[in-house]
């Protein structure tokens, strides 16, 4: 184990992230066997004003940590409140998008990679939730550092003790709710086009429908199983629109609707214009 560094104040680590000191890096660091290693790393601060509004879905991992302001991030449809030192962790193929909260700026550092050798599995603990990768900001300088240095398997090694230990410190507080919060997420992505409610889930997953409100609750606040049916929906038929040339009352139909016109309603309410006239401004 490495000896414990006096902790750095958060507030310097974006200024220390952007002149990427010159300093010998450390040495002491040991690195755990783990079941993964990243590679292929590219890093890259961003911004508010970078692809506004826009939702990505792509095959690489990345690493985003708010450096400075806040933010709120969609994935899955589901969505997390951040504020400077939070991270999350966009697994391949989830959509996802940030934007800021109160018409205010943020600042991100993102780290995406790739999985060398064996599985993203490893890393599970970490998706859909906000974690704190670095505690004692003793890594994330070191990294920058030598991604710098284009040493890259160094870099690559102290990626994965830092999501190593974040996976840890979750490991050690997670209940057991927690990852069935997950499996209902994922079922409800997975089967938002049909029929959902609360009574179907509960009954997917072999407990009674207050339960399946209760891990909501204590997963997520402000969001309930209804709530998040409604957002995959609208997920679904925005994706449509965008990537289709399918009817809007063949979309409708996809994403549950009875009726175009409901469909249309339950869109305008969510985006705040009507899917026709969304599908002309892409």
């Amino acid at each position: 184990m490495p000896e414990s560094n006096n902790k750095i104040p958060f507030s310097t680590i974006r200024r220390e992230i952007r002149k990427i000191m010159h300093k010998p890096l450390k040495k002491s660091h040991s690195f755990p066997a783990v079941e993964f290693m990243p590679c292929d790393l590219k890093i890259w601060i961003g911004c508010d004003s970078d692809f506004f509004h826009r939702s990505f879905c792509h095959h690489r991992m990345i690493l985003k940590i708010i450096l400075a302001g806040k933010a709120s991030t969609n994935i899955d449809g589901i969505r997390y409140n951040l504020k400077p030192a939070d991270a999350v962790l966009y697994f391949p193929m989830q959509t996802h998008s940030t934007e800021t909260i109160d018409s205010g700026e943020f600042e991100y550092l993102a780290i995406s990679f790739i999985a060398g050798m064996g599985h993203y599995e490893a890393l599970n603990t970490l998706k859909n939730r906000v974690f704190s990768p670095d505690p004692e900001n003793s890594f994330l300088l070191d990294l920058l550092k030598a991604w710098n240095k284009n040493q890259k398997m160094h870099a690559a090694c102290l990626l994965a003790e830092l999501l190593s230990r974040a996976v840890s410190e979750i490991d050690g507080e997670t209940s057991g709710n927690g990852g069935k919060f997950g499996d209902m997420a994922e079922y409800i992505r997975k089967n938002c086009s049909g029929t959902l409610s609360v009574k179907k889930i509960a009954s997917e997953f072999d407990i009674s429908p207050q339960s399946v409100r209760r891990i909501f609750h204590r997963n997520i606040s402000g969001l309930t199983p209804g709530g998040l049916i409604r957002q995959q929906k609208m997920i679904l038929a925005e994706e449509l629109l965008r990537r289709t040339n399918l009817s809007l009352q063949e979309i409708a139909q996809q994403c549950g609707f009875s009726t175009p016109f409901s469909f249309s309603r339950a869109f305008r309410r969510q985006y705040g214009i009507p899917p026709s006239l969304y599908r002309k401004n892409i």
